[in-house]
């Protein structure tokens, strides 16, 4: 309720001034960006750390409420809000999140203009001459091709007849250096054996239980994989919350849909909006993720598990 409240309070502003109708949806997103921030800054007055926390929680998931794939992705802003929520005493971390909201505010001042036909030709230009029109040879391929010209030259030359002494040097030279590469393949092929068997699971294997994901996310963990394991015990979540009929795991849908889809149950949407925050940095952000990381992640996402 509170989140509709918010988007009528933006829409019939924008009514009043004639400024979202212009520029949509580029102008709403402004005006989020600019809501979220007049939250923030009220949880920052706030001297009651319950109403701070709760002023955070609504900042967050109002700015969540962007889902215009050509705009930009607030997943790590949003994550830094509900930070800011674990200690609702450290105001340095609000004064951070505050200090982007304005940045961002100072940035979309200026709505993007589309290239003109002039600057695509100068593109266009540009990018026909070297280096972008040549493509540049690695020194693996620049040795091939001095090899092959050797070759070619070396053949010329039996075809004319004329053969000296240092082709047979250098010929003796290519062989011994051909069963080198070929004896440190085969050496490296068969210490690289018994790992290639370690892998019990691929990466993209999508289970279809909620407990057959959580299996593989320790596998995962097990083999210091903790992206992988991240993206398991993600699909877990969802897979269990199908189980319990609070929402419809479909490959097709977007995080933003199945965090909009459990809005019926606060505690719920608070609890699954830092798991798909963390889970959009690691997998589609690649951050890298350690240990004590990871071990953070299983508690967000117990703290799902708890609530029936």
């Amino acid at each position: 309720m509170i989140r509709r409240a918010m988007l009528l309070a933006i829409f019939l502003g924008a009514i009043s001034v004639g400024a979202l109708s212009a520029d949509e949806p580029f102008a709403l997103y402004r005006e989020t960006v600019t809501q979220t921030r007049v939250l923030v800054e009220r949880a920052r007055a706030e001297t009651l750390p319950a109403r701070r926390e709760e002023l955070l929680r609504q900042a967050a998931a109002f700015l969540n409420t962007v889902e215009d794939e050509t705009l930009p992705h607030n997943a790590t802003l949003i994550t830094e809000i509900y930070s800011a929520t674990q200690n609702p005493q450290d105001t340095t971390r609000i004064e951070n999140v505050i200090a982007r909201l304005r940045a961002l505010e100072t940035a979309l001042a200026h709505p993007p203009t589309a290239a003109s036909a002039s600057d695509r030709a100068i593109l266009r230009d540009i990018l026909n001459r070297p280096p972008f029109a040549q493509a540049i040879e690695n020194p693996f391929e620049q040795f091939l091709n001095q090899i092959a010209e050797w070759l070619d030259r070396l053949l010329s030359g039996i075809a004319r007849g004329i053969f000296e002494s240092r082709d047979a040097v250098v010929i003796l030279g290519l062989i011994v250096m051909i069963a080198a590469v070929a004896y440190f393949l085969r050496n490296l092929l068969i210490n690289l054996t018994p790992e290639a068997a370690l892998p019990t699971v691929a990466p993209d294997d999508l289970p279809r239980t909620s407990r057959a994901a959580r299996a593989h996310a320790q596998e995962f963990a097990n083999q210091g994989d903790y992206r992988a394991a991240t993206r398991q015990l993600y699909l877990a979540t969802l897979l269990l919350l199908d189980e319990r009929d609070l929402l419809r795991y479909d490959r097709a849908l977007t995080n933003r849909e199945y965090l909009r889809a459990v809005q019926r149950t606060p505690r719920l949407a608070d609890a699954l909006a830092p798991v798909i925050a963390t889970f959009d940095r690691t997998w589609y952000g690649f951050e890298k993720m350690d240990r004590a990381e990871y071990v953070a992640y299983q508690h967000q996402v117990e703290m799902v598990r708890e609530i029936e």
